[in-house]
């Protein structure tokens, strides 16, 4: 080819471009994988696997949400820091993966440009055993011969191949539970109330509540309520919003309150019920 030609070639190409790899580039806001992407999976404080995608220009939160089978509430539980579509171009947003997603044995039809490949970062304590059957329900011999071990020994921070996902993204359809961990905590906790139900009364009450101010456990599901027995699930809905969180009683509600203050939550369940004030209204229910 001529150098001139070659020349004109380089100094069409976009500056962004010049000087990075194909492992820099993570496509723009149509293609969030390229069978040039690596993923880098961990888990979770739920067993959760994860990993974390780099925000690239014309990237938004919303279709990232869309294009991993999430919402941007479920997107924004694990990022809070991002919430509010707080984000710029080489933002690192946390992606949990379900097992659905994750291609274990390569397809017959297998095409390497419709694939990525697929890691997991060994934490400490963890064995082969672990990693092969709790976390990714994989024969251990398959793991090993997949990576090429020998011995059962594995190090902090060791990269395992444990198989591929898709360059589409996540259907929502491969998440067993819709919404963040949270939520399934609650639906376990309304499984609890409905047979708790069935050999107990229930008490309905209405009236306004308040956050729990001061806590660090932003992360669980927990109230004081005035009536309810401490150590019971409580119900508690928002009719504003029509969202309702099942949550554990931790107190009785404190006198250092406004006496018509019904019930007192944590700031994980006011979120979930989408309350944006200090002081709103709700309805509960709770057994004795």
């Amino acid at each position: 080819m001529n150098r001139y030609l070659i020349w004109a070639i380089f100094l069409w190409l976009p500056l962004n471009l010049i000087g990075k790899t194909n492992f820099d580039l993570t496509g723009d806001s149509l293609h969030y994988l390229t069978p040039q992407d690596t993923i880098f999976l961990s888990t979770g404080l739920y067993g959760q696997k994860i990993f974390v995608h780099e925000m690239e220009q014309n990237q938004t939160l919303f279709s990232l949400s869309r294009f991993y089978g999430l919402t941007l509430d479920e997107l924004y539980y694990y990022n809070p820091k991002n919430d509010g579509g707080k984000y710029g171009v080489g933002s690192k947003i946390k992606v949990p993966v379900p097992n659905r997603s994750i291609i274990r044995f390569r397809p017959k039809d297998y095409d390497k440009s419709l694939y990525v490949p697929l890691y997991y970062v060994v934490k400490k304590g963890e064995t082969m055993y672990h990693v092969a059957q709790r976390i990714f329900k994989m024969p251990i011999d398959t793991l090993m011969d997949r990576n090429r071990m020998i011995g059962y020994e594995l190090s902090i921070g060791q990269k395992l191949w444990v198989g591929w996902m898709s360059i589409k993204g996540i259907p929502d359809g491969h998440r067993q539970f819709k919404g963040h961990p949270m939520w399934q905590k609650s639906y376990s906790y309304k499984m609890k109330y409905a047979l708790q139900k069935r050999r107990k009364k229930e008490y309905r009450r209405k009236g306004p509540a308040v956050y729990i101010e001061g806590t660090k456990s932003t992360t669980d599901l927990f109230v004081m309520h005035k009536h309810a027995p401490i150590g019971s699930i409580v119900q508690v809905t928002n009719p504003m919003k029509k969202r309702t969180v099942y949550a554990k009683v931790i107190a009785k509600t404190p006198t250092s309150y406004d006496s018509n203050i019904e019930i007192v939550v944590s700031p994980r369940v006011g979120k979930m019920l989408g309350v944006r004030d200090k002081k709103f209204y709700v309805k509960t229910r709770y057994l004795r």
